[in-house]
């Protein structure tokens, strides 16, 4: 009986003593539906899906570029697709020094109006991707396509 109690009496000490795991940051873009999953491969296209993880995703989103640091208040947003269209696609153009000629970023319908389009042909030596290589004419064909027909988002609805 008494090693029960000695056996026992350990057993809740022990437990008390394990430290809880402390969660991990989340991102406040990461969708919380039930099912959702990151984007998948897909070809190249003309869509949101498309551009977000063949273009955007991989050459944009990096560290210390468009990750989401406030601090330096790099725009866009690309870590997830959620915030990539949200603070994209008729989000004022906060870099701009034409407001009037680039009033947003992307300007459904205009590939002329959005900044997010000259920041990519850019000659002037702000190019986009910064300090990456020049996209390829079919990544902006792609882009180009997708502002002229709308800028709609991953699941092809038109923006709000």
């Amino acid at each position: 009986m008494k090693l029960y109690l000695v056996v026992t009496l350990l057993l809740i000490i022990a437990g008390m003593s394990c430290k809880k795991k402390q969660p991990e940051e989340v991102n406040p873009f990461t969708p919380s539906v039930a099912g959702a999953t990151a984007p998948q491969a897909v070809a190249l296209a003309p869509n949101f899906l498309s551009i977000y993880t063949n273009i955007l995703k991989p050459q944009c989103a990096n560290s210390s570029c468009h990750d989401g640091d406030n601090v330096n208040n790099f725009q866009p947003d690309l870590r997830s697709i959620e915030s990539a269209y949200a603070t994209l696609v008729k989000h004022p153009s906060k870099k701009s020094k034409d407001k009037k000629l680039y009033p947003m970023v992307v300007k459904p319908y205009s590939v002329d109006s959005s900044f997010m389009y000259f920041r990519l042909i850019d000659s002037t030596g702000d190019k986009m991707p910064l300090n990456g290589s020049a996209l390829k004419i079919e990544e902006l064909k792609a882009i180009k396509d997708w502002i002229t027909d709308g800028a709609k988002n991953q699941y092809g609805q038109n923006p709000k």
